[in-house]
């Protein structure tokens, strides 16, 4: 059986997308969203192995820490966000990066 504990983060960040087609020419200048984050992170047992609300604010204090308040993703696509985490999360197997809760990626290791 497996066991995961589920977070959710919603952080205000801005970001590009330079290369952006021409149908969607407006996505190439720096825009906002509310990034809603969702990670998974497998346990082994029922006990609070990790504890949700820690994780969470943790989550939050290592994006800021490394991009600011509100969040200045450059040129970050979502994929770019959800691998950044996975990659200084070792316990995280999954995350996904959603603009405005509305689209978005998710990466699995």
């Amino acid at each position: 059986m497996n066991k995961r504990v589920i977070t959710y983060n919603q952080v205000i960040g801005f970001h590009s997308y330079p290369d952006a087609p021409p149908s969607c020419i407006y996505l190439s200048a720096r825009h906002r969203h509310v990034f809603v984050i969702r990670c998974k992170f497998e346990v082994l047992h029922h006990n609070r192995e990790i504890e949700i609300y820690t994780m969470q604010k943790k989550l939050e204090s290592t994006l800021q820490n490394e991009f600011g308040s509100p969040c200045e993703f450059g040129s970050y696509s979502c994929e770019d966000i959800a691998q950044w985490l996975l990659n200084r999360f070792s316990s995280m197997n999954e995350v996904e990066v959603l603009e405005d809760d509305f689209g978005g990626a998710a990466i699995q290791r």
